[in-house]
């Protein structure tokens, strides 16, 4: 119980540190990509072009490969 604990704990907080280095569309993209959905969906969805989709999840990547931590 305790490890669970502290695991959800170790899982906020990296939550909250990706949602800080990510912009709020990177973030609702990469949201919508975990979740399943396609470039195409994604861009009707938030109303932006598959290709800015693609480009914010390549911004993501790039961001979260380089987070530090």
């Amino acid at each position: 119980p305790e490890e669970i604990l502290a695991g959800r704990e170790s899982l906020k907080i990296v939550k909250q540190h990706i949602k800080e280095t990510l912009s709020t569309m990177e973030y609702q993209v990469l949201l919508s990509y975990l979740g399943g959905c396609s470039y195409q969906e994604i861009a009707q969805k938030l109303r932006i072009t598959p290709k800015a989709a693609d480009n914010a999840l390549q911004r993501v990547r790039r961001k979260l490969v380089n987070m530090p931590g």
